[in-house]
């Protein structure tokens, strides 16, 4: 079974690119907050048994697939259920912030972000969000990608994306990065080559022997969306 797990704002629709020419077992679920009916959880670690859980109920191994939020999600599963996954990619992932100095930054940083959306202001808040620099280099892309991404963005209902920054932050997400070495399934990390951040936090990761690391030309941030194609040829290179 292969499960793509979305990142924020983002939906299983996302992943329709990526897995469209595959005839293969696929599981999308939405996580916390998403969707036109979200779920809501209290904490970090009920997100991450919550998905392990659905998982079961789909099967007993996984090839499990994160995208940034999605890859921190996956990530966490891996860790604490690793008898689920048989192989794990990460795109785009930060495992976690090591200092209290640096989480109590970011939980600020988050905090600042709830505002318009507990305050029912979807709008204002994905204007703002969309302009992150973090997603500079999806400017060049196609209206008709671009729409389509924007649509998914406001299927969704404020409180509930309010509920996913809130409760799965990465201020209230644990420190992942000195458990990568010991994971026992293969990990194969991928980023962009326009997104220097996420680059630098790769490097900084100790991975086991069985990992193994790609930069993807020419793309971002969002390797789902920016680059399905090549990204589907990663995904499902081994199967």
């Amino acid at each position: 079974m292969f499960t793509f797990l979305h990142g924020f704002t983002g939906s299983p629709a996302v992943w329709d690119p990526v897995i469209a020419h595959e005839n293969v077992p696929v599981f999308r679920p939405f996580l916390v907050g998403h969707g036109p009916d979200p779920v809501y959880v209290s904490s970090w670690k009920e997100e991450i048994t919550r998905i392990a859980l659905l998982m079961r109920q789909k099967s007993s191994k996984h090839r499990l697939i994160g995208y940034s939020f999605g890859a921190r999600v996956a990530l966490g599963v891996a860790i604490e259920f690793p008898e689920l996954i048989t192989s794990l990619v990460l795109i785009g992932v930060n495992p976690g912030i090591k200092t209290e100095k640096e989480r109590f930054l970011r939980e600020k940083w988050e905090n600042q972000w709830l505002l318009p959306l507990q305050n029912e202001e979807l709008s204002p808040f994905l204007t703002k969000w969309t302009e992150l620099s973090l997603f500079k280099s999806q400017k060049t892309l196609s209206k008709r990608i671009l729409l389509r991404q924007e649509n998914i963005r406001f299927s969704h209902s404020p409180t509930g994306l309010a509920c996913a920054m809130q409760v799965c932050g990465l201020g209230n997400m644990p420190y992942y990065t000195n458990l990568i070495s010991s994971l026992p399934m293969p990990v194969h990390f991928i980023v962009g080559e326009k997104d220097p951040k996420f680059r630098n936090i790769l490097n900084t990761i100790q991975m086991n022997e069985q990992s193994t690391k790609t930069i993807v030309d020419l793309v971002g941030h969002n390797v789902v969306l920016e680059a399905p194609e090549v990204l589907s040829k990663l995904v499902f290179l081994e199967y």
